[in-house]
């Protein structure tokens, strides 16, 4: 659970999908969105990194809306890439898809 200043703040979940494929998501409290939010994504980010083992999983991926904003600049803050766009994903508004490569040496990587 994402804490700011020793409060729950929000929460995520991991959810293991066929084929080797792992969903996760996250939600922060309206009062707590901003740098806390990327601060949420960036350590659910690096905890899966941390515990799937590389070739297992070396991307995570991502959708959000193509016209929310905020969320666009959080996840590209938190270091994912947009990749493209999946029309008409969220019903009348397209998604765009991003994605967030394994750190090699602790450094992030594009491509």
């Amino acid at each position: 659970i994402p804490t700011v200043d020793g409060k729950a703040a929000g929460l995520f979940w991991i959810v293991p999908w066929d084929g080797g494929l792992w969903g996760c998501h996250w939600a922060m409290a309206p009062q707590y969105r901003g740098w806390a939010t990327i601060e949420a994504a960036r350590e659910t980010a690096a905890f899966m990194f941390a515990n799937v083992p590389p070739g297992q999983l070396d991307y995570l991926v991502g959708m959000t809306p193509a016209t929310n904003g905020p969320s666009l600049a959080a996840a590209l803050a938190v270091g994912f890439v947009q990749c493209g766009v999946f029309p008409g994903y969220f019903g009348f508004d397209d998604a765009a898809i991003l994605y967030l490569r394994r750190p090699v040496n602790g450094q992030v990587q594009e491509g």
